[in-house]
């Protein structure tokens, strides 16, 4: 039962800091133009993501109404 308790916890180690990872890369593409309009990049990520699930919010409600 240990070694399952282990196996398990390093899985989840090893996924939550591959998700980590991938969310600082996704934040580090925005940090140029961030800079360039002066504002934080995860400010600036948070916005353009914002943005991207009201168009697919207002693309889905064609087919869901």
């Amino acid at each position: 039962m240990e070694q399952l308790v282990n196996a398990l916890s390093a899985w989840m180690t090893a996924f939550f800091d591959a998700l980590a990872s991938l969310v600082g890369g996704a934040i580090r593409l925005f940090e140029t133009p961030a800079q360039m309009i002066g504002v934080p990049a995860e400010l600036f990520a948070a916005a353009l993501f914002l943005g991207v699930m009201i168009v697919l919010w207002r693309a889905m409600n064609k087919y869901i109404m």
